[in-house]
C-alpha cells in the first residue's frame, strides 16, 4: 500500500454574512464577531436582501446583507466550530436585539471560509450538495473561482448567484493571496 501524503488545505479568510434589517443590529454583529471570533478588517455592503422572504417573519423586513472578513486566516477543519459559534452569537442577539426589535431572530450570521479556488458556507441544515463537517454541521461550494471570477453552481443561492458580492469577495481574494 503507498502512503498517502500530508497535503495541507491552503489558507482561507473567515467571512461572515450578515442579514439583518438594521444599523443597530448591524453594529451589534460586527462588534461581537469581532470581540468574539477576531479582528475585522474588512466591511462589504450593505447590499438589498431581496431574493426571497424566507426570513421575513422572524428578521424583519427588509433585510440587507453585509460581509464581514476577519483577519486571521481558519483551517477548513476549524469551519463546524466557527458555525457553532456565530449560532451562539445568533441566540444572544435574539435575547439583547429581539425583544426590542419585536423580532425572533434579529440577525442571522453566515460564516465561510473563502481561499484562492472558492467560497465554501457552512449550515446547521442537510442538503444533497452538502457535506457533514461534525458537530451537526455542513459545508457546501457556494461559489467557485474560474476564469478570473466567481462562479455558482446549481445550488447557489439567488444572492450569491446574481454577482452583487463579486468586487467585495474579489477584493478579499486579492488580499488573501497577499496582492492587496
Amino acid at each position: 500500500m503507498e502512503a498517502v501524503r500530508d497535503q495541507r488545505a491552503s489558507p482561507a479568510l473567515v467571512v461572515v454574512g450578515v442579514l439583518c434589517r438594521d444599523d443597530q443590529s448591524f453594529a451589534w454583529a460586527r462588534d461581537q464577531v469581532g470581540e468574539q471570533l477576531g479582528a475585522v478588517v474588512a466591511v462589504g455592503g450593505p447590499w438589498p436582501f431581496d431574493f426571497t422572504d424566507y426570513y421575513a417573519s422572524e428578521s424583519g423586513t427588509p433585510l440587507r446583507r453585509w460581509f464581514l472578513s476577519l483577519e486571521q486566516p481558519l483551517a477548513d477543519a476549524d469551519l463546524a466550530g466557527l458555525k457553532q459559534r456565530t449560532g451562539s452569537l445568533e441566540a444572544r442577539a435574539a435575547v439583547e436585539l429581539g425583544p426590542d426589535l419585536g423580532l425572533s431572530r434579529p440577525i442571522n450570521l453566515d460564516p465561510g471560509l473563502l481561499d484562492d479556488r472558492r467560497l465554501v458556507l457552512a449550515s446547521t441544515k442537510d442538503r444533497s450538495q452538502r457535506i457533514a463537517i461534525g458537530q451537526g454541521m455542513f459545508a457546501e461550494i457556494t461559489l467557485l473561482y474560474r476564469s478570473g471570477r466567481y462562479e455558482p453552481l446549481p445550488w447557489t443561492f439567488s444572492d450569491f448567484r446574481s454577482g452583487r458580492y463579486e468586487e467585495f469577495l474579489s477584493q478579499e481574494r486579492k488580499r488573501l493571496l497577499g496582492s492587496v
